[in-house]
């Protein structure tokens, strides 16, 4: 920067005036006076001065009487110079007469400046005359203000696949880019995996010039999608369990936010039948693919089980020596009454029966005949008891707590009269209901409502605490014990109860194992056991009948009656249920002997018998109760019954080659078996059921016992033989090729009502 002394006094009296520049801490003398100079006397001293400077101080004005430049031709006439960039320009060259005058108006910067004066600065003045001139700077270049300008490669408006990368270019039409490789470059977008983007934008990158003017270059706009389509699959649902030839249609969809779907492809197309022609695991696929190619695929699992094994039992009429009591007594022995109200849900084990009467739980023992509440104990506070069963002079049932509203289950111990809850610090969380108990009290199960909105089951062995037995989202409901107290079956739902599966929970000396025993699209409810089977009734078809399969699962069959068939118990394998004749609405209880086929029914009144239980007797015999009118003034009855023997016709069992149930039969399809066995001597030849033998497809379970048929026959017709050399009865099956990778169980009704069963592989 240029600097000149201050001008507060006259020229005369000042020191010669020097004029010096300043650059980067570096002084430099520009112009310095000379003593004794000689000027005209209206001109001053002759030392130089400052005339003047540009607003950014880049150009300074200089007017001097001394030559500061070679090329000052007049030798000391005043002058104006210019000093920028620390060069030192001659600007108004002066004549010989006289110099430059003082009080030169210049623009802003400088690069105008007009003065007057009488010396001849041009050649075209005639004389030394004063005269106005005008001195004209070069003009610096404008400054720069203007961004550079960029162009980019648009979106182009479609779908992709993966990240996109745009072509783009930059200039700068004046002071040019600051860094050169920004006149070429790419941008790119970035969407991660699994997204998709409409309007993605790519990154970001600053263009300067070398003026610092900057502009951005980004661009919007392009649609990405790296996300695959969302596949629903709601039939076949993975699990599921369906009959074989069952009808069971598609049900699946396929959602893309983005590119939208290309295609959505199954096995068959959605709303039409899936395959269940063949028993045992199958799988059902569904691929959704977008337009751009990303896919998914869900595939569910399913299983197809033979039907159920259709029984059609003998119908045996009533059995002897059935004699109904008035269990819910409140009257005398001498004059029974029946107690008011409402009695339901009886439960009987050997000699003693429970049940709830409208609040209170009471119990009736049939040898002695006397009927009486549960009361004495927990008095303060307690509201209603129900829902109770029994086992081994033991009673359980749940309470309601009107000091806290909580629900607890009661143990109470007939004999001590007395009972405690299984919920050692009761309280308003706990809400416990549904008790059933076994093995001679000795294991209580219920369902804990406070943990989740569908319950949860838990276990109670005597010498320990509950223990929980399931932890999910699913209902469970009803609860039953089996006579060993080691098994456990109950419901278990996947929404409501109006779709629910059969679940067990079995002791294996150290814990409870829970197995799933039926998984299907049917309702399954009112589950039971006595440690061999496991029975239940089931919608298949529309047709509600009572279905059984063994402990721990395996084939399923069913009570092939007419009507409605519904809430079974069995003991000793004696089923007992009630049904609902085809367009009745009131119910009758029945039996139904398993070993034997026999059907009995137990009432023929005209009220609804309903919530029936069983239980065996020392003898042989069997014990009944059941609840009997309309719901709000419902009786508890109880009897004693004595099946009638079966005549002589004795099965002995299946002979070699054939092993009886459950070992599979491993043959040849298309050969001939000869079935023998022996019914304790010759009967004749008309012993069979009309329609029997006949055998149905069973699934083929791969952990039964197998064994190959060591002898065939040569196939002709089938037919039933006697040798009485050997009392052995032969019947040759001729089975069919078609049945080859299949199993089919053989099944022989006789006369006299007994079954017998064999089950065969087929290669």
């Amino acid at each position: 920067m240029l600097q000149s002394a201050a001008s507060a006094r006259s020229f005369a009296d000042l020191p010669e005036r020097d004029v010096y520049e300043s650059v980067g801490g570096a002084i430099t003398l520009l112009s310095h006076g000379s003593a004794g100079c000689t000027v005209p006397a209206n001109i001053g001293t002759c030392d130089a001065f400052f005339a003047g400077a540009s607003t950014d101080g880049t150009r300074v004005l200089i007017a001097s009487n001394e030559s500061l430049t070679g090329d000052d031709s007049d030798g000391g006439y005043r002058d104006y110079y210019e000093a920028a960039g620390g060069v030192l320009t001659l600007r108004t060259p002066g004549g010989a007469v006289a110099g430059a005058q003082l009080g030169a108006i210049g623009s802003a910067d400088m690069s105008v400046v007009v003065f007057g004066t009488s010396d001849r600065v041009t050649n075209a003045d005639q004389d030394y005359s004063a005269d106005l001139y005008r001195s004209v700077a070069s003009a610096p270049p404008p400054d720069d203000v203007t961004a550079p300008s960029i162009a980019c490669d648009p979106a182009d408006g479609a779908w992709h696949a993966t990240n996109v990368t745009l072509a783009c270019t930059a200039s700068d039409a004046e002071s040019g880019l600051a860094d050169p490789t920004d006149a070429s470059f790419t941008l790119s977008t970035s969407v991660a995996a699994d997204v998709e983007d409409a309007n993605a934008v790519t990154d970001a990158r600053e263009i300067f010039d070398v003026a610092g003017n900057s502009a951005v270059a980004q661009v919007g706009g392009n649609k990405i999608d790296r996300k695959a389509p969302t596949v629903s699959v709601t039939t076949p649902a993975a699990g599921a369990v369906y009959v074989q030839g069952q009808t069971v249609l598609a049900s699946y969809s396929c959602v893309d936010g983005g590119s939208g779907i290309g295609s959505c492809t199954a096995p068959v197309a959605s709303g039409q039948a899936i395959d269940t022609a063949s028993t045992g695991a199958a799988s059902f696929s569904v691929t959704g693919t977008d337009t751009v190619g990303n896919s998914a695929v869900v595939p569910v699992a399913y299983s197809v089980v033979a039907a159920p094994v259709a029984v059609t039992p003998v119908f045996a009429g009533f059995p002897s020596q059935l004699l109904p009591v008035l269990i819910s007594n409140c009257g005398t022995l001498e004059s029974p009454t029946p107690c008011p109200g409402d009695q339901f849900d009886p439960h009987v084990d050997k000699d003693r029966a429970s049940y709830t009467s409208d609040t209170t739980v009471r119990y009736y023992d049939f040898f002695s005949g006397i009927d009486q509440p549960i009361d004495g104990f927990f008095a303060a506070g307690s509201g209603m008891d129900q829902l109770s069963d029994v086992s081994g002079g033991i009673i359980v049932f749940a309470r309601s707590f009107t000091a806290d509203g909580h629900l607890g289950i009661i143990v109470y111990q007939v004999e001590k009269q007395y009972g405690i809850e299984l919920s050692t610090q009761p309280g308003p969380g706990d809400l416990r209901t549904s008790p059933a108990i076994g093995g001679d009290g000795g294991t209580v199960a219920f369902i804990d409502l406070a943990l989740t909105a569908g319950g949860e089951l838990h276990a109670w062995r005597r010498v320990n605490e509950p223990v929980r037995l399931t932890n999910d989202t699913r209902l469970d409901l009803q609860p039953a014990v089996a006579p060993s107290g080691n098994v456990i079956v109950y419901q278990s739902c996947e929404i409501s109860a109006s779709n629910c599966d059969v679940h067990q929970a079995a002791w294996n000396g150290s814990a409870w194992v829970v197995t799933v025993l039926t998984r299907n699209t049917d309702h399954e409810s009112n589950p039971d056991s006595d440690d061999v089977v496991v029975v239940y009734d089931a919608v298949r078809g529309g047709e509600r009948d009572i279905h059984w399969q063994p402990v721990g699962g395996g084939t399923e069959q069913r009570l092939a009656l007419p009507g409605e068939q519904r809430n079974p118990s069995v003991r000793g394998g004696l089923v007992s249920f009630e049904s609902l004749a085809p367009n009745q609405t009131q119910a009758d209880l029945f039996v139904y002997q398993i070993a034997t086929n026999r059907l009995f029914q137990i009432t023929s009144t005209p009220t609804d018998d309903s919530l029936n239980d069983v239980s065996t007797l020392a003898d042989g015999q069997f014990r009944l109760v059941w609840s009997e009118g309309a719901i709000g003034q419902r009786d508890v009855l109880g009897a004693t019954i004595a099946l009638p023997a079966l005549d002589d016709h004795e099965f002995g069992g299946f002979l070699a080659p054939v092993d009886p149930f459950p070992v599979l039969n491993a043959m040849k399809a298309g050969g001939a078996v000869p079935v023998k066995f022996s019914l304790g001597g010759d009967r004749g030849l008309d012993v069979f059921a009309a329609g029997y033998p006949q055998s149905s497809v069973i699934s083929c379970d791969a952990s039964a016992p197998s064994d190959a048929v060591e002898q065939t026959v040569t196939a002709g017709g089938s037919g039933l033989t006697y040798d009485a050399a050997t009392d052995t009865y032969a019947y040759v099956w001729k089975t069919s090729r078609a049945w080859a990778g299949t199993c089919r169980q053989f099944v022989m009704q006789f006369k006299d009502g007994d079954v017998a069963r064999a089950n065969f592989s087929f290669r």
